[in-house]
């Protein structure tokens, strides 16, 4: 019954408002003025305040949204410090399309809402719920209704005016800084040339007294002796460029060793006169008084330099295990790939290739420019010849010598091996033995590590095409 009521008074008040006013009260009207229905309906349309301000508000948000756009494509992939102006500029552009849209969708609510009032009767409560949109809880009032079909456009458009409040959340995060996409880009970093005369870059010399032969200067033996004591490479910094991170690859020729295991029956052994080889490919003397655990010898001559390494397992209480490698020294091409991040470099060399034998970079007249401190500007194969044959006698003074092990818990050790990375000894628990799985292979390795660690201390520089790290973009 109070139902009934409620909506007979709603129907009076309908009734009663001039806006509502019968089709032949209006007809009347207009036809005193001589205005018909359909022109009167054209200019209440495109002229009214209402219209003029949605399509206004419409225009002028698509307008902000095109230039937030600009700005956006503007700023992309361009470099950027601490600018805190550019995310509050798209916070602004976000705001006021988010305003504006509201705005016009809320004037297109009320003039629906009109509409749906001049079209179907509805009561107090629904009438209270549909001038209070677009807030939150008469729109889910009215969506939760039975009528939810009857006015389904107007509760679309209050969620839709909801909606926009993601405009000013989602859009400005549009506008983030991150890591740049990395460029291509010609930069200058450390190499070595070993075909120019290294007297010419300080990192070797002519020595007496014949000043054939060069030797390595003070300076770099000491870290090349780094280099050979430590398991970890010794590199460069980061070149000019590459604060921020690159990568690059450079190749350059270079020496280095090329091995071959050493059977264990060529190899002489003291103790055990009537099994020993007739020549010996290399020598571990051992007796009742000392046993040899480490020998490393060296041949320099007119066709090539070789190195020969022989050594054996040793466990006091165990069996020993015996085993050498001939090494001869050949041209090689290197390459290092380089990265770097943050003034962090990591260098991984390697041999790309066995190019000729060391004996083949021997020129004919080789002593014809001996005599004098002064040695005359070199070709570009007598400076292979120098640099490699300095490099190699430097390697050589450190591997050959002996260690051997006497009782009572005495070592001697007459080589400079003992301080590499390529054996390790343990004189409480009286073992030898090879620090890696492989003597083969870290003999290999040795002369292109120090090849890396040269290129680190010299000053040569080439031009390589490197892959450069950005600071933050838009």
């Amino acid at each position: 019954m109070a139902d009934q009521v409620e909506e007979q008074q709603m129907v009076e008040i309908l009734l009663l408002s001039p806006r509502y006013s019968t089709a032949s009260d209006n007809l009347s009207t207009r036809s005193k003025f001589g205005i018909t229905q359909s022109s009167m309906v054209a200019q209440s349309t495109l002229l009214s305040s209402p219209s003029l301000m949605i399509f206004g508000l419409i225009l002028v948000a698509a307008f902000i949204a095109g230039v937030h756009h600009f700005l956006l494509a503007f700023l992309h992939e361009r470099i950027v410090q601490d600018q805190f102006w550019m995310k509050n500029t798209s916070n602004t552009f976000s705001i006021l399309v988010q305003t504006l849209s509201a705005a016009s969708v809320s004037a297109s609510l009320m003039q629906l809402i009109w509409w749906f009032l001049h079209c179907r009767s509805f009561t107090i409560t629904q009438l209270n719920n549909l001038f209070s949109l677009p807030n939150s809880f008469p729109t889910v009032c009215l969506a939760s209704s039975k009528m939810l079909w009857k006015i389904f456009p107007i509760v679309t458009m209050a969620a839709l005016v909801q909606a926009y409040t993601l405009v000013s959340i989602l859009a400005p995060n549009m506008l983030e800084g991150g890591t740049a996409s990395p460029k291509m880009d010609n930069i200058t970093v450390p190499t070595i040339f070993f075909g120019r005369d290294p007297q010419e870059h300080g990192w070797a010399f002519p020595a007496p007294p014949t000043y054939c032969n060069y030797q390595i200067a003070t300076g770099f033996s000491r870290v090349l002796g780094s280099s050979l004591q430590s398991d970890i490479l010794i590199g460069w910094s980061a070149p000019m460029g590459c604060e921020n991170g690159c990568n690059y690859t450079i190749e350059y020729g270079a020496p280095a060793l090329l091995c071959s295991d050493i059977n264990a029956a060529s190899i002489f052994d003291y103790a055990n006169d009537t099994g020993s080889p007739f020549s010996p490919s290399a020598v571990l003397l051992n007796n009742s008084d000392f046993t040899t655990v480490y020998n490393g010898t060296y041949e320099f001559y007119n066709d090539g330099i070789n190195v020969i390494v022989a050594w054996q397992r040793y466990y006091l209480n165990g069996d020993s295990i015996v085993g050498g490698v001939l090494c001869s020294l050949f041209n090689i091409t290197q390459r290092s790939t380089v990265s770097f991040f943050n003034n962090t470099g990591v260098i991984v060399p390697r041999i790309i290739s066995y190019n000729e034998p060391y004996k083949a970079l021997i020129p004919q007249n080789v002593s014809s420019d001996c005599g004098g401190p002064h040695v005359p500007k070199t070709s570009f194969t007598q400076s292979y010849y120098l640099s490699y044959s300095a490099l190699m006698e430097w390697l050589a003074l450190r591997l050959r010598g002996t260690i051997s092990y006497r009782s009572a818990q005495q070592w001697d050790f007459m080589s400079s091996v003992i301080d590499s990375s390529l054996f390790v000894v343990n004189e409480t628990a009286v073992t030898f033995s090879p620090r890696g799985a492989s003597v083969k292979t870290a003999l290999e390795q040795v002369l292109v590590n120090l090849t890396v660690a040269l290129i680190g201390a010299g000053r040569e520089m080439t031009t390589v095409n490197a892959t450069i790290m950005l600071n933050q973009l838009v």
